[in-house]
């Protein structure tokens, strides 16, 4: 985790709008560019209050979830429609994410605590 605040201080040194916004933040690892749809007025200020705890962080993801149009496919346990526009196209596994399969993860939980 070091390594990765260390690459985004040298890339705040070359643009710091850009580089926080092409980080992402959270519990919910909501990119910096996302902030608006968060309720923040910028990345930066979503990163302030995240660091506040959990909480604010749970708070964004749900303004997040509800401002980009996610809602309807939580309440259609519409899991792969979700993780599609959630975590992009390779949401089912590409070498490039790490995100394999997060329609199936989704499903799984949803089912585990329901």
């Amino acid at each position: 985790e070091s390594q990765q605040w260390a690459k985004l201080e040298r890339a705040k040194a070359i643009h710091k709008q850009a580089a926080l916004n092409s980080a992402s933040y959270g519990l919910f690892q909501i990119m910096g560019f996302n902030a608006k749809a968060c309720t923040y007025t910028s990345a930066e200020a979503m990163i302030i209050d995240y660091e506040k705890g959990e909480d604010k962080q749970l708070v964004g993801f749900c303004n997040y979830i509800t401002k980009s149009g996610l809602l309807d496919e939580l309440k259609a346990h519409d899991w792969a429609g979700f993780a599609r526009q959630y975590n992009g196209a390779g949401y089912k596994g590409s070498p490039f994410t790490t995100n394999d399969d997060y329609d199936l993860k989704l499903a799984a939980a949803y089912k585990k605590y329901s």
